[in-house]
């Protein structure tokens, strides 16, 4: 990932178009979709917003979530 002069991540097409379900972003962090709405509600990842009742995960916080945080499955 690249940098602008703002200290702002340069947008790419990743960071731009990925998102995920609770139900996915449970799966690929290896936790209940509550921990993940847990993880949410306290601003450990982001949400998007969108309209409706759907919850959706922006890839960008889930990866540098993953990233952060020792992975708890084996």
């Amino acid at each position: 990932m690249t940098w602008t002069n703002n200290n702002q991540p340069e947008p790419n097409m990743d960071t731009q178009t990925t998102i995920y379900t609770v139900d996915e972003a449970a799966r690929l962090l290896g936790v209940s979709g509550q921990t993940i709405r847990n993880y949410l509600a306290d601003g450990r990842l982001r949400p998007v917003e969108v309209v409706g009742k759907a919850t959706l995960v922006d890839g960008t916080s889930l990866k540098q979530f993953k990233e952060a945080v020792p992975c708890t499955t084996r």
